[in-house]
């Protein structure tokens, strides 16, 4: 059939030819050929017959065309950090050193933070002056220490993690409005519907969507909860705790909504180098339901980043501002995502080093 063909165009063309060649211009000649080998012709519009328009030479040799130079790539730079806590001995070292400024512990850290389109990291410790603490770990920070994380570009932070409620549920609520106050977006607390809703942040035409989850803590007391009498439940605030029932539907419907969707997961051992049976397990999980990223905290020290399906998984990013007691712990992780037209198309580990003063220092 494929002989056949071809034999029929070229018999049609030297009837054409020898009709007069030199008469007919090559685009009629072609243009005589569509109409007599197309079955369904289709008018487009155009004023050519409903065949399809010729290319006319441009210039660079008989019957070429150079085609349309591919358009400029859109790629964003997003950037995680891990736990920062802006209480205690970070709060010491402001006032001994940073002269009471909270742009202090960021110092370092800073300017590479600001190259990023976004830029996110587990607030660790609650930023109110509200509350009553409820133990000797309690971490809490200075409404002033906001400063910090909006001099530091910050715009989304965490704060589904042990110590949300480390001053009740006053002062975590508190801490939701201080930070929304300063313009900076929060995940994975606040009343149910909240916690369990993606906060979507649009950059340059591309829609990420940002989740939180943590199953550390005490389970039914930190808990967010819905208005739902017929399982004594009472509407409250509080973290957005793990659970399949509510997770799986929170990244299916992020995912309708964005482009990439990014879970931070708060949980594993502290002081491990590996990550738990529970962290592998939920980590694969939110994955599988269409999270394109999935981010790792609480075990203080740098846990592998893989690759499983169509997305990455940053076990552990370790500290980032800290106080820590080991040189393990000193050394914390920023995960730099590069985005390329909607797509993650790279994930590069950049470094610091926690110094003696508490500052996180670029490394990379």
């Amino acid at each position: 059939m494929k002989k056949i063909l071809i034999m029929s165009i070229a018999a049609s063309v030297l009837t054409l030819l020898a009709l007069g060649c030199n008469q007919a211009p090559v685009e009629d000649v072609i243009t005589e050929l569509a109409k007599k080998n197309s079955k369904a012709p289709a008018n487009n519009g155009a004023d050519d017959g409903g065949y399809g328009t010729v290319i006319p030479d441009d210039g660079n040799g008989p019957g070429t065309v150079t085609p349309p130079p591919p358009p400029n790539p859109v790629v964003l730079k997003l950037v995680f950090a891990g736990d920062t806590i802006l209480g205690g001995k970070v709060k010491d070292a402001v006032i001994s050193y940073g002269a009471g400024s909270y742009q202090y512990p960021f110092q370092y850290a800073a300017p590479y933070l600001k190259t990023a389109d976004v830029a996110f990291l587990n607030l660790e410790s609650i930023i109110t002056d509200q509350g009553s603490a409820s133990g000797d770990s309690s971490l809490r920070a200075d409404p002033a220490a906001i400063s910090g994380l909006t001099y530091a570009g910050i715009d989304i932070v965490s704060v589904a993690n042990d110590h949300a409620f480390d001053y009740g549920r006053a002062g975590f609520d508190s801490s939701l409005r201080n930070l929304s106050g300063a313009g900076i977006a929060y995940v994975g607390g606040g009343s149910f519907e909240e916690s369990y809703t993606a906060k979507i942040i649009e950059v340059k035409g591309c829609k990420i969507a940002y989740l939180a989850f943590t199953n550390l803590g005490d389970e039914y007391s930190v808990r967010t909860q819905k208005n739902d009498p017929s399982q004594g439940l009472t509407a409250r605030t509080g973290v957005a705790w793990f659970y399949t029932k509510y997770v799986g539907p929170a990244i299916i419907s992020a995912k309708k909504l964005a482009d990439i969707v990014v879970v931070s997961l708060h949980m594993g051992k502290v002081g491990a180098p590996l990550p738990n049976l529970y962290q592998d397990k939920y980590s694969h999980y939110c994955i599988d339901q269409g999270a394109s990223l999935v981010i790792g905290h609480h075990a203080g020290v740098i846990q592998p980043v893989m690759a499983y399906m169509k997305g990455y998984i940053a076990n552990s990013l370790g500290n980032f501002v800290n106080y820590p007691d080991n040189d393990a712990a000193k050394k914390g992780m920023i995960l730099e995502v590069t985005v390329t037209d909607k797509k993650i198309t790279k994930v590069n580990r950049v470094y610091v080093q926690i110094n003696s003063n508490y500052q996180p220092v670029v490394t990379y």
